[in-house]
């Protein structure tokens, strides 16, 4: 099952595209394209993706509480109109104290690296499947190109 619940973050989003550009917790008024409060807006598209500021962004969301996550799906442009910036590393990460933590995209304790993502495909659904599930408040994502798109 696909959620779209939960408040998105972001340490920043591509500067020129997105309203602003800095970290920030939603609900937000940033408006534009590639702006890290679309991960969890539900919609597809290059329109609706998150493009970070730099290498090492993190984006993600908080949940309204403990949840058993099994993993998480990512897309670079589920309508096919484009193919690039797919494929490099990406982090993932889960907290069970998300809910408390006044900045979750900076390097703040509580979180767990999961795993890490190599190699993905654009234009189609990509999952990350915990090897166990875990109960978690909160997910995020590290990329480690500022090239990524998701």
């Amino acid at each position: 099952m696909v959620r779209t619940t939960g408040m998105a973050f972001g340490s920043g989003s591509l500067h020129g595209f997105c309203s602003d550009s800095g970290a920030g917790r939603a609900p937000t008024r940033f408006s534009g394209i590639h702006c890290w409060d679309n991960l969890v807006d539900g919609l597809y598209g290059n329109s609706n993706s998150w493009i970070p500021r730099a290498s090492g962004d993190k984006a993600g969301v908080v949940l309204p509480g403990l949840r058993t996550i099994a993993g998480i799906q990512f897309a670079r442009d589920l309508d096919g109109g484009f193919s690039d910036r797919a494929g490099d590393e990406i982090t993932v990460e889960y907290s069970r104290t998300a809910s408390s933590d006044q900045s979750p995209w900076s390097s703040s304790t509580g979180w767990v690296v999961a795993g890490n993502i190599r190699g993905w495909a654009a234009n189609t659904r990509n999952y990350y499947h915990f090897s166990t599930p875990v109960l978690a408040d909160g997910l995020r994502i590290t990329v480690a190109s500022g090239g990524t798109c998701v």
